[in-house]
Formats: C-alpha cells, structure tokens, sequence
C-alpha cells in the first residue's frame, strides 16, 4: 500500500527526473490550494488559484484500494474560489463516494501543458466525524467556513 507522503515523495523523485533531463519544467503542485466538502455522496470541490483546467482528478482511497475515480477533460478557467460539484464531472447519477474514515481523497486539477504545466493537489484524510457538509476541509485536516482561508492553527 503506497501511503501518500511516499506517493507526494515519488511525484516529486520524477518532477526532478524530468526536469534534469530537459524534457520540460514542471511545476511542483500545491498542496494547498484545493478545498472539498460533502453534498451527499458527492463532493464539492474549490479551487483556490486562477487556472485554465483541462483536467480534474478526484480518486478516493479506502481499505488500501481506489473506490471510487473522476477523470475529467474539458477545458474551463476557473477563479480562485470557484467550486465545482463531482455530480457534474461524472455520470449524470454522479459517482458516489464511501467517505470511510479510514480512507484518503485526491483532488488533482492540471491545465495538462507540456510546455508550461501548472497544477493544484490536495490530499484528504478523511476524519472520523467524516468530510464535512457546512464546512471546507482543507489538506492536513483544518476546517474552514470559507474554501480559500487559511485554516487557524
């Protein structure tokens, strides 16, 4: 079972592989410029920097196992703030995630350049009380009343 600092450390192992062999300079992705919250079995997901997306990533993890997976391709700029519903991503009966506590989520939004790439991560342990439905969760477990605030310590 890959854990997600080994998964975070690997990212960063091949980002400097590419960018010693000259293929291209990538951006490291920020792990704190994404925000999600419960609506239903689906998610809301808030990005926190202006970017054009070609691609949201959104892959939950439970019992060591991807469970549920959103691949979407489109092109979109989007806000700083603006927020995006899984129901729209997917299916038109949305996808539907677990929330187990035990498990973990991925949000990966990507403008998929190779000449100038740019991205947004967030990874999710999903707490005991579940992800939250009022609140904003944000990585690293801090909850906020708005998506892009900081989390007070």
């Amino acid at each position: 079972m890959m854990t997600k600092t080994r998964a975070v450390a690997l990212f960063a192992a091949g980002a400097a592989l590419l960018s010693l062999s000259g293929c291209f300079a990538l951006e490291a992705p920020d792990n704190d410029l994404v925000a999600i919250r419960r609506d239903g079995t689906e998610l809301e997901l808030a990005l926190c920097r202006d970017l054009v997306v070609k691609r949201i990533l959104v892959t939950e993890f439970a019992n060591g196992q991807e469970s549920s997976v959103i691949d979407w391709y489109d092109t979109s700029t989007m806000q700083a703030g603006d927020v995006v519903n899984t129901r729209n991503l997917g299916s038109e009966s949305g996808v539907g995630f677990d929330f187990q506590p035990s498990g973990w989520i991925r949000v990966l939004y990507s403008n998929e350049s190779k000449t100038a790439p740019q991205s947004a991560i967030g990874y999710f342990d999903i707490p005991d009380g579940g992800v939250p439905t009022q609140a904003w969760l944000r990585p690293g477990g801090g909850e906020t009343d708005t998506p892009c605030e900081q989390p007070s310590t």
